[in-house]
C-alpha cells in the first residue's frame, strides 16, 4: 500500500534498477527466478531462517514488498507463487522492540534505537507515550504488516500466508506447496517470547489502534 502517487513512482524506480540481481547468482531474486517463487519478508516472522532454510546461502537484502518484487522479476510476464508469514501484532511489536533495545544487528538498528526508543524508559512507556501512526513507518521493524502484502483498498496479493504461531504445522503445507523439504531445526529464532504477560488493558487499547488494519486483515485479536 502506498500514501501516495510519490512513494509508489519511488518504490518502481528502485524496483526497476534491482532488475539486473534478477540473474546475478547468490541474490534472493535470483533464488527467487530459478524457483518461480516469490517470499516476502515481513520482519520478525522468522523470515531470514525461512529463507535461509528454502533458498539456502544468498544474500538478503532487507524486507520488501509483493509490489517491489512483481516489479523487479516481472510477474506479469511469468508465473511466481507467493508466500509470507505474518504474527500476532501484539506479539510482533513487543519482539520488534526487544529486538531493536538490545541492538539489532547492524548500524541501521541502533540508529533506529537512539532516535525513536531511547527516550522511554520501557516498553509500556514507549507504547503509551511514543507509539503513533507517523512514528511505525519510520522504523522498518515497525511497519505494519499489510504494507508487504495489499493492495491499496486492502487485498492480500500473496498466494499463501503461513502463520508464525503455527509455524511447524504452516512449513509442511508450505513444503508441499514449493515441493522441497524444508528444515527448520538448525535455524535460531525466538517463539518464547510471552507477550501477554507485559500488556496492561491501556496498552493493549493502543495498539489495537494503531495496527487495527493488521488486526482485521490477518484476523488477529490479543489472545
Amino acid at each position: 500500500m502506498f500514501k501516495n502517487v510519490l512513494q509508489k513512482y519511488r518504490v518502481f524506480k528502485y524496483a526497476k534498477s534491482q532488475k539486473s540481481k534478477v540473474y546475478i547468482e547468490g541474490t534472493l531474486l535470483n533464488a527467487f527466478y530459478k524457483s518461480k517463487s516469490i517470499f516476502i519478508h515481513i520482519p520478525k516472522t522468522a523470515g531470514v531462517s525461512l529463507a535461509k532454510a528454502i533458498y539456502g546461502d544468498v544474500t538478503l537484502e532487507g524486507h520488501r514488498s509483493f509490489y517491489f518484487n512483481s516489479i523487479a522479476l516481472n510477474t506479469k510476464s511469468q508465473k511466481y507463487f507467493s508466500f509470507t508469514f505474518v504474527r500476532n501484532p501484539f506479539d510482533r511489536l513487543y519482539s520488534a522492540y526487544k529486538f531493536l533495545s538490545k541492538g539489532g544487528i547492524n548500524y541501521l538498528d541502533k540508529l533506529a534505537f537512539q532516535t525513536h526508543l531511547s527516550e522511554f524508559k520501557d516498553f509500556e512507556d514507549f507504547i503509551l507515550n511514543g507509539l503513533n501512526k507517523k512514528l511505525i513507518y519510520k522504523i522498518t521493524h515497525f511497519i505494519p504488516q499489510h504494507e508487504y502484502l495489499c493492495d491499496n483498498k486492502g487485498n492480500v496479493l500473496v498466494d499463501f500466508i503461513g502463520r508464525f504461531e503455527n509455524l511447524d504445522i504452516d512449513i509442511l503445507l508450505l513444503s508441499k506447496k514449493l515441493k522441497k523439504d524444508i528444515n527448520l531445526s538448525h535455524h535460531n529464532f525466538n517463539r518464547k517470547l510471552d507477550y501477554k504477560k507485559v500488556y496492561t488493558d491501556e496498552m493493549i487499547s493502543k495498539v489495537h489502534q494503531i495496527y487495527k488494519m493488521d488486526i482485521d486483515i490477518f484476523k488477529y485479536n490479543f489472545k
